[in-house]
């Protein structure tokens, strides 16, 4: 069949929606659109008092919030079925809000946040769920056993409706990215039962250091008070949340413990940093006033990159730079120390099978370019706190 009606033209001044082919979407950005369309027709029928559309256009409003909200139970019973949680095909077909929702509060585990954000948005979903238990009410004048929909007249408030609409998304919104946190957490293994890896990380910042804690000034004791009582955890729990910890390389790190993951040596390390915190950095000349951009920071050539590389060139293996570049770039993205290995395994492969003159090449080229960088130590920093190298860490000022 031929959609060019529908699918074209494509230069329309950027407003062109893509859908189907590979499909970036799931049933969470499914969830987003259709709630974000709730909210826009609301937001419209308030804002130029569209009186005359008010008794129509109510129901597109309602169906787009029931959708949206069968879609995001959905999508986060998928994910606790990802984690091994048993949830069947069964559990996540079907329309009826009241069924997913049972099973979705019965599955779901007790974690505080998922706690709280369910507490605080159940009578929306149950008033929801009775308004349209079986997908039907909003769609069509009549059920499929031709009753009429909603036998009792019921007024609903524009405002009060955009009120409850923004109130649903914003906690349905935090509650799948706990969700997609849950199952990265389940996948990493950096949870325990009862804590997530945001608490395990808080747990790993409040204790003292592990050779300390068997001694008669440490604090250890007070801490672990002060963090079981919070938490409302077990000894047994707590017991749990160190052995993950200890046997974790960013959280062993605060509290002491070096990873094995080696970095160059002490000396190279130390001719990095010391050379690169002697640069000193220039902005091009403004003398004229006005605004200044970013790409007129640099670092001053007065100890050119390039000279520095060829003093240590024979002292750095192309790996050596490729994990130190693996390093800086999950420090400055943000992202879980976890997924080092891999992303290490996958950037050292893609110079597998080259010839020695152009990984001499990538070498220069890749090292120039990180060390040119005027965050490269406070990103390299970072880094090595996230393998689990606080002491190699500490070197840098």
């Amino acid at each position: 069949m031929n959609f060019n009606s529908i699918f074209s033209p494509e230069d329309s001044d950027g407003l062109n929606a893509c859908v189907g082919g590979d499909n970036i979407h799931d049933f969470y950005s499914y969830a987003e659109g259709y709630f974000n369309a709730a909210n826009y027709l609301c937001d419209k029928v308030i804002s130029e008092r569209l009186t005359g559309d008010l008794d129509i256009v109510i129901f597109p409003i309602l169906y787009s919030v029931r959708h949206g909200i069968e879609l995001a139970l959905k999508s986060h019973l998928s994910n606790l079925r990802d984690c091994g949680i048993n949830i069947t095909d069964g559990d996540i077909h079907g329309h009826d809000i009241d069924t997913l929702w049972s099973c979705l509060k019965e599955k779901t585990p007790r974690a505080p946040i998922f706690i709280e954000i369910i507490s605080s948005i159940d009578h929306l979903i149950t008033e929801i769920a009775q308004l349209d238990p079986t997908a039907q009410e909003f769609r069509y004048p009549v059920r499929k056993d031709n009753n009429q929909i909603i036998p009792d007249r019921k007024v609903i408030n524009y405002l009060a409706l955009q009120s409850s609409i923004t109130e649903l998304t914003s906690q349905l919104k935090c509650f799948l990215n706990a969700s997609e946190c849950y199952v990265e957490e389940h996948k990493t293994e950096t949870r325990t039962k009862e804590l997530s890896r945001e608490q395990l990380s808080e747990l790993s910042d409040l204790l003292p250091n592990r050779d300390t804690w068997g001694n008669d000034d440490s604090d250890f004791l007070i801490k672990k008070s002060e963090f079981i009582d919070k938490y409302d955890l077990s000894n047994k729990a707590f017991e749990r949340a160190i052995k993950l910890i200890e046997g974790h390389r960013e959280f062993a790190g605060k509290i002491g413990i070096e990873s094995d993951i080696s970095i160059l040596n002490d000396k190279i390390i130390t001719l990095i940093i010391n050379n690169h915190s002697s640069r000193k950095f220039k902005v091009a000349n403004k003398s004229e006033g006005g605004i200044v951009k970013i790409s007129d920071i640099m670092i001053s050539n007065e100890f050119p990159e390039h000279d520095f590389f060829e003093t240590i060139k024979d002292s750095i293996t192309i790996d050596d730079i490729i994990k130190m570049e693996t390093i800086c770039y999950m420090a400055l993205k943000g992202e879980y120390s976890e997924l080092f290995d891999e992303k290490l395994q996958t950037n050292l492969e893609r110079v597998n099978g080259i010839d020695n003159e152009e990984k001499e090449r990538i070498k220069h080229d890749k090292f120039i370019h990180l060390f040119s960088k005027t965050t490269f130590l406070s990103n390299f920093k970072t880094g090595l706190r996230l393998i689990g190298r606080p002491g190699l860490a500490a070197m840098i000022d």
